[in-house]
């Protein structure tokens, strides 16, 4: 989840989409514009972004922190996965 508005997103962005290509095997991303999908951030109940939320079979089971290096990243990913 992220803005277009939002600095830091953009400069996370590259980092979290350079680690969807090399997870494009065993994990989906999807990229939320939090402006434009107001009702899914409310039901997400999101507090701040960029935000990265970790689902399986249709269950949020965990946020990472976005903040996180590249490697760290992967490794709070790949855990669940």
């Amino acid at each position: 989840f992220g803005a277009k508005r939002c600095g830091v997103c953009q400069i996370k962005l590259p980092v979290i989409k350079e680690i969807a290509k090399e997870l494009h095997s065993s994990a989906r991303f999807y990229e939320v514009e939090v402006d434009e999908n107001e009702e899914l951030v409310a039901r997400c109940r999101l507090q701040g972004i960029p935000a990265l939320l970790l689902y399986k079979n249709g269950a949020m089971i965990t946020r990472v922190d976005c903040m996180k290096s590249k490697s760290e990243l992967i490794e709070a990913i790949t855990k669940w996965i």
